[in-house]
């Protein structure tokens, strides 16, 4: 296990001994990050662990209560947050490294990666947090040998899954509005991304290619990280431990045999406005990527003005103002409760 070097690191980038070159999986909640993650942590050399949202959930948790100082006080934080039990790493075997290391959360973040491979045996570590695309530029900065996988699929098939899944309040009739908002802020992210990081660091790879061209599509990213395809990789009983048990309940088709089946799932919608309205706020970066008949074909005219008026809050010159609305009508909810 290399060592942190603790002198002249500038611009906060952590510099080590030997050269640390983990593969970020990232890209819109449901779109196949978890399955991507699978099949790389099935190759040989390395060890994919299960989702730790350091940089959104983690961080701002730890910070904000701004107990985490020293090296200990930072990993028993780590060791103590929800997300990264899932490593199922000890103190004891942790804190040695990390004690190599300068005291900042980006040599933590290293460190629990470095461990987590150790532990399983693997040469290289990768990581995956869907939300962590916010962060990509941080991370190619502080771990400049860092490849970055940025998966994209269907917006619809996006949205269609995700009002389907316990822990993103299906029922609410906000929340469809915001999906299909959050998939555009993700994939303007990536556009951007991708025009301005080196392809040598940052490659996009749509679902549907892997799904419809698995080896194909697999060879090409163990290409673009400097590892050699396995058969391994496409193997469903191979075993894989980037998902935890407690999330098998909507991840589990990600261990399963690729299903092309799965592609334009969002055709089987059984109401056609849904799908309407779907294109009437994504279409435009649809078409960006190539997805099919993003249009309002057959949507009557009255339909059409609605949607128009139900996307105007998600826009992205409007949205900061329909949240600081949303805050005020919340607020005004409070004010008028009665006591108890």
């Amino acid at each position: 296990m290399p060592e942190c070097m603790n002198q002249n690191r500038p611009n906060n980038q952590v510099t080590i001994g030997a050269p640390f070159e983990p593969v970020f999986i990232v890209g819109a909640p449901r779109s196949g990050t978890t399955m991507l993650a699978v099949l790389l942590d099935r190759h040989p050399r390395i060890a994919i662990p299960p989702e730790t949202q350091f940089f959104t959930d983690f961080l701002p948790d730890t910070k904000k209560a701004e107990q985490a100082t020293s090296h200990q006080h930072k990993l028993n934080a780590a060791l103590a947050h929800p997300r990264l039990r899932d490593l199922e790493l000890e103190f004891d075997e942790v804190l040695p490294l990390f004690q190599r290391c300068q005291n900042t959360y980006e040599d933590l973040f290293r460190t629990l990666l470095e461990a987590y491979a150790r532990k399983k045996g693997a040469v290289r570590v990768g990581e995956k947090s869907p939300k962590h695309i916010e962060h990509v530029p941080n991370l190619l900065h502080t771990f400049p040998r860092a490849k970055v996988i940025c998966i994209v699929r269907d917006g619809r098939d996006v949205v269609h899954s995700l009002l389907k899944v316990p822990w993103a309040e299906p029922n609410n009739p906000r929340r469809f509005g915001l999906f299909c908002a959050e998939w555009n802020e993700y994939a303007r992210m990536a556009l951007h991304y991708k025009m301005n990081i080196p392809a040598t660091q940052f490659i996009l790879v749509r679902y549907e290619d892997i799904l419809r061209t698995p080896e194909a599509s697999l060879k090409a990213l163990c290409s673009f990280i400097n590892e050699s395809y396995t058969p391994e990789m496409l193997t469903p009983q191979q075993h894989t431990e980037a998902v935890p048990s407690w999330e098998m309940e909507w991840k589990s088709k990600a261990s399963q045999v690729l299903d092309p089946e799965r592609v334009e799932a969002w055709r089987r919608h059984p109401d056609e406005r849904v799908i309407w309205r779907m294109n009437a706020m994504m279409g435009s970066l649809l078409r960006e990527f190539g997805y099919a008949k993003p249009s309002s074909s057959g949507c009557p005219l009255h339909l059409r003005l609605v949607h128009a008026l139900q996307n105007l809050p998600y826009r992205p010159e409007i949205r900061p103002l329909s949240l600081l609305g949303l805050r005020l009508l919340r607020r005004c909810r409070l004010v008028q409760q009665p006591k108890r």
